[in-house]
C-alpha cells in the first residue's frame, strides 16, 4: 500500500493523506486514522478514516467501512457507515447495510441489505420549553 501526502497538509495532520492499494495487492486486519483510501486490491477486515474511502471498479472489500464518505464502484460485503454520504456507483455491488446522512444508487448499482439515512439531530428527543 502506498501513501501519498497532499502538499497542502503543511501542518502535518495526516488530513490530506490519501493511500492506495493496488490492483492484485491484498490487505487484512484493520486500517485506521486520518486521510483518505483507494482500493483497487482486495481488503479483509476493517477501515475507520476521516477522509474518504473509494472501492474502485476492480476492488473488493470483505470488510466494516467507517468514513466521513465512502464511493463504491467495486464489490462490497459487509457494512459502510459514512459521517457524510455512501454512494454506490453504476458498477457497485454491495452485500451488507449502509448508513449515513445521504445515500445514492446510481443505475445500474446492486445492492441487498438496508439502508439507515439520518442527519445528525434525527437520532436526539426534541423537547419543549
Amino acid at each position: 500500500m502506498s501513501t501519498f501526502r497532499d502538499p497542502a497538509d503543511k501542518g502535518g495532520t495526516g488530513a490530506g493523506t490519501r493511500s492506495y492499494l493496488g490492483p492484485g495487492c491484498v490487505f487484512e486486519g484493520k486500517i485506521r486514522g486520518r486521510g483518505s483510501l483507494e482500493c483497487h486490491g482486495t481488503i479483509t477486515g476493517t477501515v475507520t478514516l476521516d477522509g474518504e474511502i473509494h472501492i474502485g471498479e476492480r476492488g473488493n472489500a470483505r470488510a466494516q467501512l467507517n468514513a466521513g464518505r465512502i464511493v463504491v464502484d467495486g464489490h462490497l460485503v459487509g457494512n459502510a457507515i459514512g459521517s457524510e454520504r455512501v454512494e454506490v456507483g453504476a458498477t457497485g455491488k454491495v452485500t451488507g447495510d449502509i448508513r449515513a446522512p445521504s445515500v445514492s444508487f446510481a443505475e445500474g448499482a446492486v445492492f441487498e441489505g438496508n439502508v439507515e439515512m439520518r442527519s445528525t439531530l434525527a437520532g436526539k428527543e426534541k423537547t419543549n420549553g
